[in-house]
């Protein structure tokens, strides 16, 4: 019974009235794949009495500069620390990079991000483009542009998906640039403002 989960809601008073009684109460649970219908003791109900209110998120920081080599090329955003992880997880992809987002029930997911960008160059305006990745494949219609004049300073980008996401397939956030030194880039702490990441990913279950 550790991965299952209480379906039916049931009231703080219920629970109390059930305490002291040699009960059992009829309810769903969630055995990973399917919901059964089960009757279960009064003791297993109070385990699992929370379980419903258990919202399903993740919140993902990178303390490191991110930066592209090869210009018109898709490159994963990664993530190397974790804030929040309640059945939202990140793992590395084949480069060892923790890129790979999962989530541990199928369902409907707002993808958010945030990410800190700088143009160190001169020259004519440069792009940088961002995209949803799902399971190795990019997204249709989830591109987005970014333009850079010369010597740009810093430019946060905020922006969400809404998206329906399995268990078994990874969501990534891609971008490319044509220009290598369009770059994502964090800052340590000072007297004025605590540390800065270069990217940003949360995702939740709707």
């Amino acid at each position: 019974m550790a991965n299952e989960k209480i379906h039916q809601y049931i009231d703080t008073a219920t629970i109390n009235d059930l305490e002291n009684n040699d009960v059992v109460i009829d309810c769903e649970v969630y055995d990973g794949t399917n919901w059964l219908s089960k009757q279960l003791p009064h003791t297993a109900i109070m385990d699992y009495v929370d379980a419903p209110f258990q919202k399903i998120v993740g919140t993902f920081f990178d303390t490191s500069d991110q930066i592209h080599t090869n210009i018109n090329q898709g490159k994963a955003i990664k993530c190397d620390t974790t804030d929040i992880s309640q059945d939202v997880t990140v793992s590395n992809d084949l480069d060892s990079r923790p890129t790979l987002f999962y989530v541990a029930e199928n369902g409907i997911y707002n993808v958010e991000f945030t990410l800190q960008f700088i143009r160190a160059s001169g020259g004519s305006s440069k792009q940088a483009s961002i995209w949803l990745r799902k399971n190795y494949n990019d997204v249709a219609w989830t591109n987005r542009h970014l333009t850079f004049v010369a010597n740009s300073g810093k430019l946060v980008v905020c922006g969400n998906y809404v998206i329906e996401a399995n268990i078994s397939q990874p969501i990534q956030l891609i971008w490319a640039v044509d220009d290598t030194s369009i770059q994502m880039i964090h800052e340590n702490a000072n007297a004025v403002h605590p540390e800065t990441p270069s990217a940003i990913i949360s995702i939740t279950k709707l």
